[in-house]
């Protein structure tokens, strides 16, 4: 058992055991199993690795490392494109936890921190400790649907977004996704700790192995899937310890970063493995985009790992947190495809910018047709060249990107546009035309309202 072990917050690594007394246990608040049924859909891979649970420690360890769970490395081996549709399926059985009660340093732990100090006593017991763990089991299906283009992924997007849910009986979780399975092609990749082992060939076969899968994790074949985690501050009396919740900070941010460059990375590799799927291209600029993009990822690699292995040189670089801008070429038969992608030359605006204002989806004319003359089109909804997401405007004349978040909140006149009058290149537009969209836009601004409008316009500004 990992009770009383030592953990590197930073690493994600076990370390020795620090807790003389991990025998005596609380007893248990609760009795009996719980168990949920879940279907989320994931657009990025900074969802999955939230709704697997997987810290970012752990997923550094199991990534950079060689070690960690199993379940952080399933995760950090999946691709996640633009262009598929992927559903989690979410089977977890959980037993009551069991923590130890009142927990104390062992004496070779206390000790050390006495005679050698904090440093000496953090390299050899991490900053936290393990308190209790969970047994039971997990089941994870990661369902790969393939669409065809985009009007038929956003089928199925919808299909699935609603069907998202949990549910407490196996016969509703499994009709709810029989309807999905009969539609479309999907692939399936799973993860399962605890239970019988066996390997879910087709979707059918991933049904019965969920909903049977509460049965199989009863009594001897449960697992221990999961560890509880306290800082040593919380055992009282003792010598204050390392503070490393900054470099927590720094190295969360760092791999969110290279989470975002891996997917970018899986859009590109898509594309050049299905080449059928698109209309024509130079392969070579992408394969020169996609090596660029390697570099990039084994440069935050090492960033993260100098951090993990010495708390004392993490510090935040200067670094360019938003993507390289790649121009993917258009599906085959896709007529309207409305892109938009951040100027790289641009800074963003800082959190408190655009903290309490409205966002609403972007469903607009090309701003930048209307500033070549041309009429722009029908009204569309736009979408994020880096990740596929949904474009939302806000009353604060920012545009930010769904799946990214606020993290990608700028101005509008930071972004650039793509649409199919102009589908090889993004262009500028002018806060006239933009505003001219914007007014003439009537679901937008029938959900928005006039007041909303006049404070888009007024911050829109007319210096570009």
């Amino acid at each position: 058992m990992f009770r009383g072990a030592g953990y590197d917050s930073l690493s994600g690594r076990l370390r020795g055991d620090a807790i003389g007394n991990h025998d005596a246990l609380e007893e248990p608040e609760a009795k009996g199993q719980k168990i949920w049924f879940q279907l989320k859909q994931v657009k990025s891979s900074q969802e999955l690795v939230k709704h697997l649970d997987v810290s970012t420690s752990a997923s550094i360890n199991a990534g950079l490392f060689g070690g960690g769970s199993i379940k952080a490395k399933f995760a950090s081996a999946q691709k996640i494109n633009k262009y598929c549709v992927y559903a989690l399926v979410q089977v977890i059985v959980q037993n009551p936890a069991r923590r130890i009660r009142k927990p104390k340093l062992s004496i070779e732990a206390n000790n050390l921190l006495e005679k050698q100090g904090a440093e000496a006593f953090r390299r050899t017991y991490g900053d936290e400790f393990v308190v209790g763990v969970i047994t039971g089991g997990e089941y994870f299906a990661l369902l790969e649907v393939i669409a065809e283009d985009e009007q038929q992924k956003a089928e199925i997007s919808a299909s699935i977004r609603a069907k998202e849910g949990t549910w407490k009986l196996g016969g509703d979780f499994q009709n709810s996704l029989s309807s999905i399975a009969s539609r479309y092609q999907l692939n399936v990749y799973e993860y399962l700790a605890g239970g019988e082992p066996s390997i879910a060939i087709t979707f059918k076969d991933m049904i019965a192995k969920a909903v049977d899968f509460p049965r199989q994790v009863k009594g001897e074949n449960a697992a221990m899937f999961q560890v509880i985690v306290l800082d040593y501050e919380a055992i009282p009396k003792q010598v204050d310890l390392i503070n490393v919740t900054h470099q927590k900070q720094i190295i969360d941010k760092l791999w969110q970063y290279r989470l975002k460059c891996f997917d970018t990375l899986s859009n590109i590799e898509y594309v050049l493995d299905h080449r059928e799927l698109f209309e024509s291209f130079e392969q070579a600029t992408l394969k020169d985009q996609a090596a660029r993009l390697r570099v990039r990822i084994n440069e935050l690699t090492d960033m993260v790992i100098s951090c993990a292995n010495d708390y004392k040189a993490c510090k935040l670089p200067e670094v360019n947190y938003r993507l390289p801008q790649v121009l993917l070429p258009p599906q085959k038969g896709v007529q309207y495809y409305h892109l938009v992608a951040f100027s790289p030359n641009s800074s963003s605006l800082s959190a408190r910018q655009w903290l309490h204002h409205q966002y609403y989806d972007l469903l607009i004319r090309c701003p930048a047709c209307l500033a070549d003359g041309k009429d722009g089109g029908i009204p569309s909804q736009w979408y994020h060249n880096d990740c596929g997401g949904k474009m939302q405007i806000g009353d604060n004349a920012n545009l930010r990107c769904e799946v990214c978040g606020d993290n990608s909140s700028s101005h509008i006149k930071n972004w650039r546009y793509r649409c199919s009058a102009h589908a090889t290149e993004f262009r500028a537009t002018t806060s006239a035309h933009f505003a001219t969209a914007a007014s003439t836009a009537g679901q937008l601004t029938d959900i928005a309202g006039v007041k909303w409008l006049i404070r888009l316009l007024e911050n829109l500004g007319d210096d570009w």
